[in-house]
């Protein structure tokens, strides 16, 4: 699914991804999509993020800067910064295929 074909609601809640977080894909069985885990503010759960929409940003690789992280050629740290999204559930098509009810 490209980042062109997402519609989202208008009064979608943005979910704040840490610097440093990893990707995993969707385990749907037709998403397949890169997502993170981010903490909900209003649940104090993880959920799942999708960043690859439009308005979203993908958080830096890196949660802080050290000297391993300068730029080759012209000495500068890279940015760190962290990333954006909406919960998967949005946007996933097979959202019906997990349970919300925490019964895990």
């Amino acid at each position: 699914m490209a980042t062109t074909e997402i519609k989202l609601p208008p009064n979608v809640t943005w979910l704040t991804i840490p610097a440093g977080a990893r990707s995993s894909p969707c385990r749907g069985s037709t998403c397949g999509r890169s997502i993170y885990f981010a903490t909900n503010p209003k649940t104090g759960r993880l959920t799942p993020v999708d960043a690859d929409v439009p308005g979203g940003r993908l958080p830096s690789a890196h949660a802080h800067v050290d000297a391993s992280q300068l730029d080759a050629f012209g000495g500068e740290p890279t940015e760190v910064h962290d990333g954006r999204g909406v919960s998967h559930y949005i946007t996933c098509p097979d959202r019906d295929q997990f349970s919300r009810g925490g019964g895990r």
